[in-house]
């Protein structure tokens, strides 16, 4: 059985009618109507992750399911097999919302709520912490090696600082910052910033006005400190939903959506078109100078020179790479006196003779199939390597190098055969073709796995819900970005690595503190009266 239709990119096309197609299609409108009328009969789901998971289910495997039943029938052995364990998580996420419905219920039916006089501490409490995140940071990232540094000053070294700001670094307090900070933190600083500086606008201060609004600025430019775009869409989804809770009339809250939606995708789009700014490449931002600075050396090698297997591997030609590589070897060499060494620089231009216009109408649809697209078809990859390769599913597990001396990196390992296929052979040794861990621990404990997945959700969704619905009502547009965000990490991650990497377990903890600090400002309130 061929495995190549499901490597090649896919495109969204309609479907040839069969039993497969049809099984999948039928599921996949129960897990649409279900998760309409849930929602319609119990409000407390907005801050339940468990339905937020099963929202980003539906859309990203079982939809895509449907629409691809032909090439993931041709690419499976046990197409039926997969197919159900896929349904059966959507299905299983309901019903543990069915079932807790009246555990978890609020108090609050409307889908307004007020914007609240936060006390002092709860104020400031998320720029201090967005602050404190980014400081940690940069005591191990220059902010002349981050990526944000390199689009400005040396654009089409972007990708390069990227790879080296976010995954050379490895796992260190450096890392777990920036995921806090962008996935949680600076989201929260975002949200309050903008309806704060609303607030003020209409009371006509304007100088707090444009203090709240500078911080909502900052927040999002720290966002982009690693130059990963992709980091701006936990600050789009609390946006969305402070605007959707907090907006007011309908048409506010219309009106904000589309208008947070318009800015994050245009920002996208414009990050992509000023990387491909004319200039001359590798000349002011020294890749070599910050890897000796962090001492990568060793990492940061079989990096450069894994990318000469493909012209353009990280938007650079293997010319640039190999003046990269001679003067990352020269300068590791001698431990940091570059005064010797070859130095980098390479004419680089823009695509000519492509209208802007539509460049950036490709790279928004290359945005959208990312999106909708590319998960489904990544996890299908762990599928096809699980029936293909025999894996010892207890070393693909986390932690599992502590327990058992060794562990696989499964994502490594299914981009380097599938991925390098897909990609038209890149071989980046920093690429990964990671998944959501509600389809990872089935690929290789099967049904144990799906089991274990499923609980480790169920007990999450337990313990955010039980903090959240003791929030202060106007509070409760913060617990629904919080686990929509926590969400949507875990439809393509590991569960540990959303809540220690992505900052889902800060996420809770601000839930707990907001708890906290609002009964303490409700206890003072009513010492005063």
């Amino acid at each position: 059985m061929s495995n190549l239709p499901l490597v090649e990119p896919l495109i969204f096309s309609m479907p040839r009618f069969s039993l497969f197609f049809l099984f999948n299609l039928f599921f996949s409108l129960i897990g649409f109507f279900s998760v309409i009328c849930l929602f319609r009969f119990n409000k407390s789901l907005l801050v339940r992750p468990a339905y937020y998971c099963s929202i980003g289910w539906l859309l990203l495997y079982q939809i895509p399911l449907s629409f691809f039943s032909e090439k993931f029938f041709e690419s499976l052995a046990h197409a039926w097999r997969w197919s159900i364990i896929i349904h059966m998580v959507e299905c299983s996420l309901l019903l543990w919302c069915v079932l807790t419905s009246v555990k978890f219920k609020t108090r609050k039916h409307a889908l307004h709520f007020d914007f609240p006089e936060l006390g002092l501490a709860a104020r400031w409490l998320p720029v201090g912490l967005l602050l404190l995140m980014v400081a940690i940071y940069f005591r191990v990232v220059p902010y002349d090696c981050t990526g944000l540094y390199a689009l400005w000053a040396d654009p089409w070294m972007t990708l390069l600082a990227r790879e080296f700001s976010i995954k050379l670094i490895g796992s260190s307090p450096a890392t777990y910052a920036l995921g806090a900070a962008a996935n949680i933190i600076s989201p929260l600083v975002v949200a309050f910033s903008i309806f704060r500086a609303k607030k003020f606008f209409l009371e006509k201060n304007y100088l707090y006005f444009f203090i709240w609004l500078s911080f909502g600025i900052l927040a999002i430019i720290l966002v982009l400190t690693s130059g990963t775009k992709g980091l701006l869409i936990p600050t789009l989804i609390m946006v969305v939903a402070a605007s959707l809770l907090w907006g007011g009339s309908w048409v506010s809250r219309v009106g904000m959506l589309i208008s947070a939606i318009a800015l994050v995708a245009s920002t996208m789009v414009f990050f992509e078109l000023a990387r491909e700014r004319d200039g001359v490449a590798g000349a002011k931002y020294d890749f070599a100078q910050c890897v000796v600075e962090t001492k990568t050396c060793a990492q940061s090698m079989v990096l450069v020179q894994s990318l000469a297997h493909r012209e353009g591997s990280l938007g650079l030609s293997n010319y640039l790479v190999k003046q990269i590589d001679d003067r990352l070897s020269c300068m590791c060499s001698s431990q940091g006196d570059g005064g010797q060494c070859p130095a980098v620089g390479v004419a680089a231009y823009r695509p000519k003779g492509v209208d802007q216009a539509d460049r950036a109408a490709t790279l928004f649809q290359a945005i959208l199939n990312r999106a909708f697209a590319v998960p489904f078809q990544v996890g299908s990859w762990h599928l096809m390597y699980a029936e293909s390769v025999v894996v010892d599913g207890w070393k693909t597990l986390p932690f599992a190098r502590r327990l058992f001396g060794e562990s696989l990196n499964m994502p490594a390992l299914v981009y380097q055969k599938y991925g390098t296929i897909y990609s038209k052979g890149d071989k980046t040794s920093t690429s990964t073709a990671p998944t959501s861990f509600l389809l990872y621990y089935p690929s290789y404990l099967g049904w144990f796995g799906l089991f274990v997945a499923l609980s480790a959700l169920v007990v999450w969704d337990f313990i955010f819900s039980f903090f959240a619905l003791r929030l202060d009502d106007r509070l409760f547009p913060v617990a629904a970005g919080i686990a929509a965000i926590t969400s949507m990490n875990f439809m393509s991650s590991d569960f540990l690595t959303v809540l220690i990497s992505h900052g889902g377990a800060v996420g809770l903890l601000f839930v707990i503190a907001f708890v906290l600090l609002g009964r303490s400002h409700n206890n003072k309130a009513s010492i005063s009266r």
